[in-house]
């Protein structure tokens, strides 16, 4: 049976930074320049953002972070599949008393 784990991970890790480079350069493809606000392995690094990994029997196929805002304000940063892989993790390790917002623009909290 396959082992599926969601864990937090190291966004300098050799396979993450392949799939986050893979992240950027889509996220670049697809939005003029100045609205791209998908963040590096170093900003994903920061002591205010959590980064996931989704590894089924150690393969990764998803990433994603958390950043904290405040205390009752998160936002959702770099989230990005290799391949179908749940995405609720992000949403329930957010969860509390203020709002998760995704950052998908200008209004986004970087």
């Amino acid at each position: 049976m396959p082992v599926a784990v969601i864990s937090i991970d190291d966004p300098h890790a050799a396979d993450v930074r392949e799939l986050l480079a893979r992240h950027l350069e889509f996220a670049r493809s697809q939005t003029p320049p100045e609205g791209v606000y998908a963040l590096d392995a170093d900003d994903l690094a920061e002591p205010a953002v959590t980064f996931f990994s989704y590894r089924l029997d150690g393969h990764l196929l998803a990433v994603g972070a958390l950043k904290r805002l405040s205390a009752r304000h998160a936002e959702i940063k770099s989230m990005h599949t290799a391949a179908a892989a749940p995405d609720e993790h992000l949403y329930d390790a957010g969860a509390g008393p203020g709002p998760l917002n995704p950052a998908t623009g200008p209004g986004a909290a970087s």
